[in-house]
């Protein structure tokens, strides 16, 4: 499995989470500037930036997902707490992927290289991948009923420790979990964001049907903000694709159900 190629970005507004989530009504977080859809979608984080605990992102697949040659990854970015040196971990990455046969879950973990706000850089600290199944029955596509779930551990300081990859496709299809253990350096998640891209190289996906919902579910409360938080670090993926996201409201909780879809 090939790298992801990514776009390095230093996001340094001075704004705060109570600035940017909307008020506790029924009214919608507006979209980040670059709109809901491809490798644009809502930030994620908790309130006074605490850890974010039992992270877990359940994807559902509520119509049949026909991907291109370049197939489809699942994309779920965390922020760390300010990195404030090159061994401070600035991101942690979670990724789902299938390239029209084979399912992969990976992890990527990347340390801040240069902390200068106008060069810099992150660079790989951990990657591991692993083949989750084949699906030879359904060459090309994602079949409706389908689920993947993501889910996050951390030990008594928040640290992520390993990842959880499960697929299901209910009794008469795929049913397989794995879990990928994280070595070197380990930081809390005090954010993330999610995203439906093609797979690896840069690549743009063009897919075709699909939509479902993505349910995002964690022991600490959180919501969506249309900016990073003030010093965060943030790896925007390179690859991009034609999904688009639902609005969320801005009322912090410790479940959110938001859908997803393919733009004609």
């Amino acid at each position: 499995m090939e790298f992801s190629l990514r776009i390095f970005v230093i996001l340094n507004w001075l704004i705060v989470y109570h600035a940017n989530a909307a008020p506790a009504t029924s009214s919608n977080v507006p979209p980040p500037k670059d709109g809901l859809e491809s490798n644009s979608n809502y930030i994620f984080v908790s309130k006074n930036a605490s850890p974010i605990l039992d992270l877990s992102i359940e994807i559902n697949v509520n119509e049949d997902l026909h991907v291109s040659s370049s197939g489809v990854s699942f994309q779920v970015s965390c922020l760390t707490p300010n990195p404030k040196s090159a061994t401070d971990l600035a991101e942690q990455q979670f990724t789902f992927s299938f390239d029209g046969t084979e399912f992969i879950g990976s992890v990527d973990t990347l340390t801040a290289s240069n902390l200068n706000t106008s060069t810099a850089q992150l660079q790989s600290s951990f990657h591991q991948n692993l083949t989750l199944a084949t699906d030879p029955a359904h060459q090309g596509f994602i079949p409706s009923g389908t689920t993947f779930t993501i889910v996050i551990l951390n030990d008594e300081h928040g640290s992520v420790t390993a990842a959880s990859f499960e697929i299901s496709q209910g009794e008469t299809g795929i049913d397989v979990g794995r879990t990928i253990s994280l070595t070197g350096a380990t930081a809390p998640i005090n954010g993330f964001t999610f995203a439906i891209v093609g797979s690896g190289s840069g690549s743009k996906g063009e897919f075709t049907g699909g939509k479902g919902t993505v349910v995002y579910s964690g022991a600490t409360a959180f919501g969506p903000v249309n900016v990073l938080p003030a010093g965060a670090i943030f790896e925007q993926t390179a690859e991009t694709g034609n999904s688009v996201y639902g609005e969320l409201s801005g009322t912090p909780n410790t479940a959110l159900t938001q859908t997803w879809s393919v733009s004609s």
